[in-house]
């Protein structure tokens, strides 16, 4: 159980290093793109823009969350000695190459990104203000 419980935590805590990595990669970029320059070609920068740079990451966020998630789906069953369908392996990579997720990770997937949108359109609004 304990090593259960530490391959959960660590799973979890790369997707923290992801986000962290995702983030400071949008802040670079956008330093970036606006170092000297004057303040009406800055101004031009868009809160669609910086969420775009944000978006664009998204993937490497969602992937690594699917990977927690099928730790613990791989851990939850045997458990209890059962077994996950095909579907249950490799979430990250079936997620990336667009094939058939199990049923109810889509819908989590598509929630997630939805979320995760929202967070980059709040990012820019506070990085514009």
């Amino acid at each position: 159980m304990a090593d259960d419980e530490t391959t959960l935590r660590e799973a979890e805590e790369a997707v923290g290093r992801v986000v962290a990595d995702v983030l400071a990669e949008v802040a670079e970029e956008f330093a970036d793109a606006v170092s000297g320059a004057d303040e009406l070609v800055a101004a031009r920068f868009s809160v669609g823009r910086i969420a775009r740079m944000w978006a664009s990451r998204l993937p490497r966020v969602v992937a690594r969350l699917l990977g927690v998630a099928e730790t613990a789906a791989h851990q939850a069953a045997d458990s209890v000695d059962a077994d996950l369908d095909g579907t249950w392996d490799d979430l990250p990579g079936r997620y990336e190459d667009g094939r058939d997720l199990p049923a109810g990770i889509g819908q989590y997937v598509e929630t997630t990104e939805h979320l995760l949108r929202a967070v980059g359109v709040r990012l820019a609004v506070v990085v514009l203000h």
